[in-house]
C-alpha cells in the first residue's frame, strides 16, 4: 500500500527538524517519496519558508500546479521531482537562485525548457528521461552559468547544428548518457577547460569528440573520471590518453567500445597506468589479466569478461557470486590487492538493467 501524504504528516516531519535543529537549521528538508499526496497538502508548505531541500520522488498524482507553493519557497536550495505528471512549467515557480535542479522520469514540454533561463546560478543540473532535445541546449546557452559545475543530459535527441556555446568556466563535470545527434551539441562545450567527470555511456558522439572532450580535461588538478562505454572510442582515443597531459586518471571505463588488447597494452606503458584505480575491460574478450595486473600498480578493480577466466587460472571455486539473476551473473575475486569482476552478460545489457533500477532512485 502506498503512502498517503497529508498536511499532518508534512507538518509533523518538518516540525520534527525543527525541534532537533532548531529555525536557523541550513538544510532542514521534506522526502516524499512512493506515496500519493492527499488534496492541496502541499500548499501547507508556504508557511515554511526556510525549508532547503524538497524531494517529490515517484508521486504520480502530483501536477505542475500542485508546484505553485514554490514561489513561496526564497530559501530552497535543492530541488527533486522525479516520477510525477509534471510537464516542467513548475519551473516558473522556482526560487531562481536554486543551486541543485533535478527532473526526472517526467515530459518536460519544449515550450517549459524556456524557464530554464531562470537559473543564472544554478551549480547542478540533472535532467533525465524526461525528454532533453535542442530547445533544453538553448536555454542553456541564452546567457553565462558561471556557477555550473555539474550538467547530467540523460536519454536526449539533438537534431539542430547549433553555433552557440555553454559559456561555464566553472564547469568540470559532464555527463551525457543515451544521447543522439550528438554531434550537434559537442560545439557547445568548446570552452570547457576543466572537466574531471566526463560520462557518455552509450551516447553516438563522434571519435574525434570524445577527444576533443577529453582535451577539455587537461588542465583539471582533481581526480578524472572518464567512462566511454558503449561509445565509438577505439585504440585511437586509447593512443590519445596515453600520450595526452591528462592528470589523475582515476576511473577509466571502456567496455562496449572498439578498444583491443593493443589499446590495453598502449595505456599500459603510459604514464597515467600508475594513477588508474577501477578499469573497466567487460567487451575484450582476449584481454590479458596478467598485464593489467603487473601494469597498473594502483589499480584495486578490473573488470572484465567472464571468458577471461580460463586464461587467469583462477579456480572457478574460489569466486564469489555477486549478483545473479536469470540473464546476468557477477562474479569476483581478490589477487594481488586488485578485485577483479567477471561480467557473465554483455556489458550493454548490464546498463540497460542498471538503467531500470537507477529510475527507482535519487
Amino acid at each position: 500500500m502506498k503512502n498517503i501524504f497529508d498536511q499532518k504528516y508534512i507538518i509533523d516531519e518538518l516540525n520534527k527538524q525543527e525541534r532537533w535543529f532548531g529555525n536557523d537549521n541550513i538544510e532542514i528538508d521534506l522526502i516524499l517519496e512512493y506515496g500519493v499526496l492527499a488534496d492541496n497538502a502541499l500548499e501547507i508548505l508556504r508557511n515554511y519558508p526556510i525549508l532547503k531541500k524538497l524531494v517529490i520522488l515517484h508521486c504520480g498524482n502530483v501536477h505542475d500546479a500542485d508546484l505553485a507553493f514554490l514561489a513561496d519557497l526564497n530559501k530552497l536550495k535543492k530541488l527533486f521531482i522525479a516520477g510525477t505528471k509534471c510537464d516542467g512549467s513548475f519551473l516558473q515557480y522556482v526560487n531562481p537562485d536554486v543551486h541543485y535542479l533535478q527532473f526526472k522520469y517526467s515530459h518536460l514540454e519544449r515550450s517549459n525548457a524556456r524557464f530554464l533561463e531562470r537559473f543564472a546560478n544554478i551549480g547542478q543540473i540533472a535532467l533525465e528521461d524526461c525528454g532533453v532535445d535542442d530547445s533544453v541546449v538553448d536555454a542553456l546557452t541564452c546567457q553565462s552559468l558561471n556557477q555550473l559545475r555539474r550538467i547530467d543530459l540523460y536519454n536526449g535527441r539533438f537534431q539542430k547544428q547549433t553555433e552557440r556555446k555553454l559559456v561555464a568556466p566553472n564547469l568540470n563535470s559532464i555527463t551525457v548518457v543515451n544521447g543522439l545527434g550528438c554531434a550537434n551539441i559537442t560545439n557547445i562545450f568548446r570552452e570547457t577547460q576543466q572537466l574531471s567527470h566526463v560520462d557518455l555511456r552509450y551516447s553516438d558522439f563522434p571519435e574525434d569528440s570524445i577527444i576533443q572532450l577529453l582535451e577539455h580535461a587537461e588542465n583539471s588538478n582533481e581526480f578524472l573520471h572518464i567512462d566511454l562505454s558503449g561509445t565509438s572510442a577505439s585504440d585511437r582515443t586509447i593512443e590519445f590518453i596515453a600520450s595526452s597531459n591528462l592528470r589523475n586518471i582515476n576511473f577509466l571505463y571502456l567496455d562496449g567500445t572498439r578498444v583491443t588488447q593493443n589499446g590495453v597494452r598502449t595505456l599500459a606503458k603510459s604514464k597515467h597506468s600508475k594513477d588508474i584505480f577501477k578499469l573497466g575491460l567487460t567487451d575484450i574478450d582476449d584481454v590479458d589479466l596478467s598485464l593489467v595486473i603487473s601494469s597498473f600498480p594502483d589499480l584495486y578493480e578490473v573488470q572484465v569478461p567472464y571468458s577471461a577466466l580460463s586464461k587467469c587460472n583462477i579456480p572457478s571455486r574460489k569466486l564469489r557470486l555477486e549478483t545473479e539473476t536469470p540473464r546476468v551473473a557477477i562474479y569476483s575475486v581478490k589477487r594481488k590487492d586488485i578485485q577483479i569482476v567477471f561480467l557473465k552478460t554483455t556489458y550493454e545489457y548490464h546498463h540497460k538493467l542498471v538503467c531500470r533500477a537507477n529510475r527507482y532512485h535519487i
